[in-house]
Protein backbone atom coordinates (compact mmCIF):
# COMPACT_ATOMS: atom_id res chain seq x y z
CA UNK A 1 0.00 0.00 0.00
CA UNK A 2 3.04 2.03 0.68
CA UNK A 3 3.66 2.80 -2.62
CA UNK A 4 0.32 3.76 -4.33
CA UNK A 5 -0.10 6.36 -0.93
CA UNK A 6 3.40 7.67 -2.17
CA UNK A 7 2.14 8.19 -5.56
CA UNK A 8 -0.55 9.82 -4.13
CA UNK A 9 0.53 12.00 -2.14
CA UNK A 10 2.89 13.81 -4.76
CA UNK A 11 4.52 16.72 -2.40
CA UNK A 12 4.46 17.14 0.99
CA UNK A 13 4.44 21.08 0.39
CA UNK A 14 1.50 21.44 -1.34
CA UNK A 15 -2.28 19.79 -0.48
CA UNK A 16 -2.87 16.37 -2.50
CA UNK A 17 -4.71 17.25 -5.58
CA UNK A 18 -6.11 15.79 -8.70
CA UNK A 19 -4.71 18.34 -11.35
CA UNK A 20 -1.19 17.04 -11.29
CA UNK A 21 -2.09 13.27 -12.75
CA UNK A 22 -6.01 13.27 -13.09
CA UNK A 23 -5.36 10.24 -15.88
CA UNK A 24 -2.97 8.06 -13.58
CA UNK A 25 -6.42 8.04 -11.44
CA UNK A 26 -9.73 8.60 -13.65
CA UNK A 27 -8.78 5.54 -15.63
CA UNK A 28 -9.49 3.47 -12.69
CA UNK A 29 -6.29 1.86 -12.50
CA UNK A 30 -4.11 2.87 -9.95
CA UNK A 31 -7.67 2.84 -7.78
CA UNK A 32 -7.95 -0.98 -8.72
CA UNK A 33 -4.23 -1.32 -7.57
CA UNK A 34 -5.06 0.99 -4.15
CA UNK A 35 -7.73 -1.75 -3.75
CA UNK A 36 -5.70 -4.92 -4.08
CA UNK A 37 -3.43 -3.62 -1.69
CA UNK A 38 -6.25 -2.79 0.81
CA UNK A 39 -7.74 -6.37 0.51
CA UNK A 40 -5.48 -9.05 -1.73
CA UNK A 41 -7.14 -10.11 -4.80
CA UNK A 42 -10.45 -8.56 -4.40
CA UNK A 43 -9.64 -7.50 -8.32
CA UNK A 44 -8.52 -9.53 -10.88
CA UNK A 45 -6.24 -6.99 -12.89
CA UNK A 46 -6.12 -9.37 -15.90
CA UNK A 47 -9.53 -8.34 -16.37
CA UNK A 48 -8.43 -4.57 -16.69
CA UNK A 49 -8.33 -2.35 -19.61
CA UNK A 50 -4.84 -1.47 -19.58
CA UNK A 51 -3.38 1.22 -22.18
CA UNK A 52 -1.46 -0.26 -25.23
CA UNK A 53 0.82 2.18 -26.99
CA UNK A 54 -0.19 3.20 -29.99
CA UNK A 55 2.45 3.02 -32.98
CA UNK A 56 3.43 5.94 -34.92
CA UNK A 57 3.17 5.33 -38.56
CA UNK A 58 6.25 4.80 -40.68
CA UNK A 59 5.72 8.22 -42.70
CA UNK A 60 6.02 10.12 -38.75
CA UNK A 61 9.21 8.43 -37.19
CA UNK A 62 9.30 11.55 -34.88
CA UNK A 63 6.13 11.42 -33.26
CA UNK A 64 5.45 10.15 -29.41
CA UNK A 65 3.85 6.99 -29.12
CA UNK A 66 0.84 7.32 -26.37
CA UNK A 67 -0.61 5.18 -23.85
CA UNK A 68 -3.96 5.80 -23.51
CA UNK A 69 -7.67 4.33 -22.99
CA UNK A 70 -10.96 5.30 -24.23
CA UNK A 71 -14.09 6.35 -22.11
CA UNK A 72 -15.51 2.98 -22.89
CA UNK A 73 -12.27 0.69 -21.56
CA UNK A 74 -11.88 4.01 -18.64
CA UNK A 75 -15.83 3.10 -17.55
CA UNK A 76 -14.92 -0.20 -17.24
CA UNK A 77 -12.19 -0.10 -15.04
CA UNK A 78 -13.98 2.14 -12.73
CA UNK A 79 -17.32 0.36 -12.62
CA UNK A 80 -15.39 -2.54 -11.99
CA UNK A 81 -13.68 -0.68 -9.09
CA UNK A 82 -16.92 0.78 -7.83
CA UNK A 83 -18.02 -2.99 -7.70
CA UNK A 84 -15.25 -4.19 -5.45
CA UNK A 85 -15.57 -0.98 -3.27
CA UNK A 86 -19.01 -1.72 -2.69
CA UNK A 87 -18.21 -5.55 -1.89
CA UNK A 88 -15.67 -3.86 0.57
CA UNK A 89 -18.41 -2.69 2.54
CA UNK A 90 -17.30 0.54 1.42
CA UNK A 91 -20.19 3.43 1.06
CA UNK A 92 -20.38 4.50 -2.77
CA UNK A 93 -23.50 6.00 -2.64
CA UNK A 94 -23.95 8.55 -5.28
CA UNK A 95 -20.10 7.75 -6.53
CA UNK A 96 -20.18 6.39 -10.47
CA UNK A 97 -17.75 5.82 -13.35
CA UNK A 98 -18.77 9.08 -14.69
CA UNK A 99 -18.02 10.79 -11.89
CA UNK A 100 -14.68 9.40 -11.73
CA UNK A 101 -13.83 9.50 -15.57
CA UNK A 102 -14.42 13.02 -14.97
CA UNK A 103 -11.53 13.14 -12.19
CA UNK A 104 -14.63 14.63 -9.09
CA UNK A 105 -11.90 15.27 -6.29
CA UNK A 106 -13.68 15.36 -3.92
CA UNK A 107 -15.49 11.49 -4.26
CA UNK A 108 -12.17 10.20 -5.61
CA UNK A 109 -10.18 11.20 -2.70
CA UNK A 110 -13.04 10.17 -0.15
CA UNK A 111 -13.62 6.74 -2.02
CA UNK A 112 -8.98 6.57 -1.71
CA UNK A 113 -9.93 7.59 1.82
CA UNK A 114 -11.79 4.80 2.53
CA UNK A 115 -9.88 2.02 0.61
CA UNK A 116 -6.85 3.18 2.51
CA UNK A 117 -8.71 2.77 5.99
CA UNK A 118 -9.91 -0.40 5.16
CA UNK A 119 -6.56 -1.63 4.65
CA UNK A 120 -4.92 -0.17 7.61
CA UNK A 121 -7.55 -1.33 10.17
CA UNK A 122 -7.71 -4.63 8.70
CA UNK A 123 -4.10 -4.96 9.59
CA UNK A 124 -4.96 -4.70 13.20
CA UNK A 125 -5.30 -7.97 14.55
CA UNK A 126 -3.87 -10.13 17.15
CA UNK A 127 -2.47 -12.31 15.40
CA UNK A 128 -0.29 -10.19 13.15
CA UNK A 129 0.28 -8.17 16.33
CA UNK A 130 0.60 -10.17 19.49
CA UNK A 131 1.45 -7.41 21.68
CA UNK A 132 -2.12 -5.72 21.35
CA UNK A 133 -2.29 -7.83 24.67
CA UNK A 134 -1.56 -5.14 26.44
CA UNK A 135 -4.21 -3.40 26.02
CA UNK A 136 -6.82 -5.35 27.89
CA UNK A 137 -8.19 -3.72 30.66
CA UNK A 138 -7.93 -5.21 34.45
CA UNK A 139 -11.83 -6.94 33.79
CA UNK A 140 -11.52 -7.66 30.41
CA UNK A 141 -10.77 -10.80 28.76
CA UNK A 142 -9.34 -11.99 25.69
CA UNK A 143 -12.78 -13.13 23.59
CA UNK A 144 -14.20 -10.21 24.65
CA UNK A 145 -10.85 -7.53 23.62
CA UNK A 146 -11.49 -10.03 19.96
CA UNK A 147 -14.81 -8.75 19.65
CA UNK A 148 -13.99 -5.05 19.83
CA UNK A 149 -14.19 -3.38 16.26
CA UNK A 150 -10.39 -2.61 14.60
CA UNK A 151 -10.90 1.12 15.40
CA UNK A 152 -11.88 0.77 18.81
CA UNK A 153 -8.79 -1.37 19.17
CA UNK A 154 -6.26 1.41 17.32
CA UNK A 155 -8.31 3.96 19.99
CA UNK A 156 -7.18 2.24 22.44
CA UNK A 157 -3.55 1.91 21.34
CA UNK A 158 -3.64 5.61 21.15
CA UNK A 159 -4.88 6.05 24.66
CA UNK A 160 -2.37 3.40 26.18
CA UNK A 161 0.50 5.47 24.76
CA UNK A 162 -1.00 8.69 26.01
CA UNK A 163 -1.35 7.20 29.64
CA UNK A 164 2.42 5.56 28.78
CA UNK A 165 3.97 9.42 28.31
CA UNK A 166 1.80 10.38 31.39
CA UNK A 167 -0.32 12.98 29.26
CA UNK A 168 -3.58 13.91 31.29
CA UNK A 169 -6.13 13.90 28.43
CA UNK A 170 -7.04 10.89 26.69
CA UNK A 171 -8.79 10.49 23.33
CA UNK A 172 -12.94 9.65 23.72
CA UNK A 173 -14.27 9.31 20.40
CA UNK A 174 -12.57 6.76 17.61
CA UNK A 175 -13.70 9.53 14.47
CA UNK A 176 -11.75 11.89 13.65
CA UNK A 177 -14.82 14.63 13.15
CA UNK A 178 -15.99 13.67 15.94
CA UNK A 179 -12.80 13.07 18.66
CA UNK A 180 -12.56 15.15 21.51
CA UNK A 181 -10.52 14.75 24.72
CA UNK A 182 -11.19 14.47 27.99
CA UNK A 183 -8.83 14.66 31.33
CA UNK A 184 -8.24 11.56 33.27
Amino acid sequence: MQGCVGFLLLSSCERPSLTHSPAALTDGLLLAKLINDSVPDTIDERVLNKASKAKAPSAMPSAKSKATLNNFQMTENNNLVITSAKSLGLSVVNIGATDLNEGREHLILGLIWQIIRRGLLAKIDIKLHPELYRLLEDDETLEQFLRLPPDQILLRWFNYHLKAANWPKRCVESRPERARTTPR
